[in-house]
């Protein structure tokens, strides 16, 4: 597929069971309608091919000459078959394509992620300068999967350019070409986080949502993942509190809780794993969408205090539930490792508009950031004919801007199990 073209994934929240799934419980991911876009686009080369990276919103913009990269280190050369494990002989390679980096971990691990899987699925055969411009409309490392849907975006735009797979239709089945997306946006995820779960990666891919549970007899052992293609789409408020989390700290101060007090904390994760549980059965066969939203609700209510009883809440998170409470908008709870970063309130089916804006308001007083954005959805998706040039599309301003560009009302097309 040579001409210019978009793909597009979105990020996630974690709806149920975070923390306790550290300890082998359940925990439910949903996508969320916060996306990440990826421009491909070619020209014919006047030197040397080049391929360019611009992601725009982090100030990352760099170009290298495609023969001058390492290909020779590559061991796994079929596209289709994605290997378990890095190539530490082309991680090496790789390192001084990034010197330019070594001063922005984040800049270093998103050109080396984009790198090594266009040495993967890209051909060093080629006549043209390939241009990967990227926007995302997900706040970068809130704990919102930003960097899992960058990778299923990239992997899905390097398969697609180099005819590794076909654009979905309607009328075949395009599940293996979904599975491959995932497997290779893994790939990329590791690059960036060493041993990611799979479960931003499989959101970002399928949409809707995923159960997912570790084993603690086998810590090795990938999670098992189920997804849920039938979860319902709702409306959702979710706040950025902006205040900074340490997610390792948090994760290990549940850990010392669960260790000194296993009769208090043990039956703390059981009470949530029944939530999610439950939430798995409602999400399987959803009733009407009035009763589905009141029971999901229950349930958002009331694994916020659960969490909030392991200690990972935070004064900011209960800011947004006491206001979202007291104006009627909606159950609040944190979603990610909590002490900061993010709430999701799910909103009430018969929310009354002045409230919303009300609460949105109040939040916005406190320095906080609101999307208004959709639980459930699509996964990953290509758009073919949009007329617009990278120009126009880096010139989009912020969210809204990129949304109307290239997100609303235009003719996507998703892959689907």
């Amino acid at each position: 597929m040579s001409e210019s073209f978009f793909v597009s994934a979105p990020g996630k929240v974690i709806l149920f069971g975070e923390h306790s799934v550290v300890h082998g419980k359940a925990a439910i991911a949903a996508a969320v309608s916060l996306r990440s876009y990826l421009l491909v686009s070619s020209t014919p080369a006047t030197g040397a091919p080049k391929v360019t990276l611009n992601f725009a919103d982090v100030h990352l913009q760099h170009s290298w000459d495609i023969a001058s990269l390492p290909w020779s280190s590559v061991t796994s050369k079929d596209p289709l078959t994605v290997p378990h494990n890095l190539e530490p002989v082309l991680t090496a390679a790789l390192e001084p394509h990034l010197a330019e980096f070594v001063t922005s971990p984040f800049k270093h691990a998103a050109a080396y992620a984009f790198l090594y899987l266009f040495l993967h699925l890209a051909s060093p055969s080629t006549s043209l300068d390939i241009i990967y411009t990227l926007r995302s409309t997900l706040p970068i490392g809130a704990g919102l999967g930003s960097s899992a849907s960058i990778s299923v975006a990239i992997s899905a735009g390097l398969l697609l350019q180099n005819t590794h797979i076909t654009p979905p239709t309607p009328r075949k089945d395009r599940g293996t070409e979904l599975k491959l997306i995932d497997a290779w946006s893994f790939i990329g995820e590791k690059c960036i986080h060493g041993t990611p779960s799979g479960v931003d990666n499989a959101v970002a891919s399928s949409g809707g949502a995923v159960v997912f549970q570790r084993s603690l007899a086998s810590p090795t052992t990938p999670p098992a993942i189920t997804k849920i293609t039938t979860f319902p789409a709702l409306p959702l408020l979710l706040t950025n509190t902006r205040v900074p989390r340490r997610t390792a700290e948090l994760v290990a101060g549940v850990g010392r809780l669960t260790c000194a007090l296993p009769g208090v904390a043990g039956p703390i994760h059981e009470a949530i794993h029944g939530i999610s549980e439950k939430a798995t059965t409602l999400l399987l066969s959803p009733p009407s969408q009035q009763e589905f939203v009141e029971e999901l609700s229950q349930l958002v209510r009331i694994n916020h205090g659960l969490l909030d009883a392991l200690g990972v809440s935070h004064p900011a998170l209960e800011n947004v539930r006491r206001l979202s409470s007291k104006l009627g908008v909606g159950e609040t709870k944190l979603t990610g490792a909590g002490g900061g970063g993010c709430a999701i309130t799910l909103l009430k089916h018969d929310v009354q508009e002045q409230k919303l804006r009300e609460l949105e308001e109040r939040l916005r007083e406190e320095g906080y950031e609101m999307y208004e954005v959709t639980l459930g959805g699509s996964g990953v998706g290509v758009l073919r004919e949009s007329g617009v040039e990278e120009a126009e599309f880096l010139g989009a301003e912020g969210r809204e801007g990129v949304e109307d560009l290239v997100g609303r009302g235009r003719a996507w097309e998703f892959w689907t199990q």
